[in-house]
């Protein structure tokens, strides 16, 4: 698997911001994360947030790139896992 670089666009919501609220909210913040080592990559801010506002949105954002990660690796590891026990199962066949 190759180095994992997960971004996360943060909105005043966690959900997926309707038309309205992307267009006119007051701060957009796209980061690129890298979890196994914690460097963020990339961050751009598009907006105006107080330091609060900032830290709560990096921390969410590092969140979500953790959940997603995790997500990615499970679903690498459920699909070679079901490539080795077929490879298995075909060497087992030829031995018969």
């Amino acid at each position: 698997m190759s180095l994992p670089v997960l971004r996360a666009r943060l909105q005043a919501r966690c959900a997926r911001p309707d038309e309205e609220e992307d267009n006119y909210g007051e701060a957009d913040l796209p980061l690129a994360y890298i979890p196994r080592t914690g460097e963020i990559l990339l961050l751009q801010m598009d907006g105006h947030m107080t330091q609060e506002e900032f830290e709560r949105a990096i921390e969410l954002a590092k969140g979500g790139c953790m959940k997603i990660y995790e997500l990615q690796k499970e679903a690498l590891r459920r699909r070679y896992s079901v490539a080795a026990d077929e490879a298995m199962l075909r060497e087992e066949t030829r031995e018969v």
